[in-house]
């Protein structure tokens, strides 16, 4: 947006899937130099964040003039305000692929809940499915957070309220998960967190 390289929805979300796939490679060589496991993903998907933010902010800092920056800061925080139909439409071919594949691998999503030891003597790949799905959600994330940017986040929400109701099994909490009024109730929810008219936005 602020380099002048592409333009349009496809290309945004093409560069941002470029972007999620540099990420996804970043954070699984962290990971995979320091042992691997769970905690190591998780601190090696910290400091890749953090990373990636700040090659962010340098770019805006001395890429952009003062008419961009304002612009690339609003985009960052998000908003649903300027989705159209034809968005919604190039949406829905990547959220329906990505929800096909975590319905087939529910049962190695169930297996992953028990530990890495658990899933593997079920017969589960670990290396290969943790891949597989690692780079589904780079693509379901790029996907969205290209439309909406960073309010799309509100969706990780979704799953976690729904596993309240259903219990664990993946496949029942992602099929609940994807049902509209799930995603409507839970940003209706966040949109009532927003200043008052007495407050100050900061």
């Amino acid at each position: 947006m602020i380099l002048g390289i592409g333009a349009g929805a496809v290309t945004l979300s093409g560069g941002a899937f470029l972007g999620a796939g540099l990420a996804f490679g970043f954070v699984a060589f962290l990971a995979h130099g320091s042992g691997g496991g769970t905690e190591r993903i998780i601190l090696a998907g910290i400091a890749g964040s953090q990373l990636f933010n700040a090659a962010t902010s340098f770019i805006v800092v001395t890429s952009a003039n003062a008419e961009q920056t304002r612009g690339i800061m609003f985009w960052l925080l998000g908003s649903l305000g300027g989705m159209r139909w034809p968005d919604v439409t190039l949406a829905m071919p990547v959220l329906a692929t990505g929800l096909a594949i975590c319905l087939y691998r529910a049962r190695a999503l169930d297996a992953f809940a028990f530990g890495e030891d658990a899933a593997a003597s079920l017969g589960i790949g670990i290396m290969r499915i943790r891949t597989e799905l690692f780079a589904l959600t780079a693509l379901l994330t790029a996907g969205i957070v290209s439309l909406v940017s960073a309010v799309g986040f509100v969706g990780l929400v979704v799953p976690h309220a729904t596993r309240f109701l259903v219990g664990p099994a993946h496949s029942f909490i992602l099929h609940l998960a994807q049902k509209p009024t799930s995603g409507r109730t839970t940003f209706q929810g966040a949109g009532q967190s927003k200043p008052s008219s007495g407050e100050k936005r900061i």
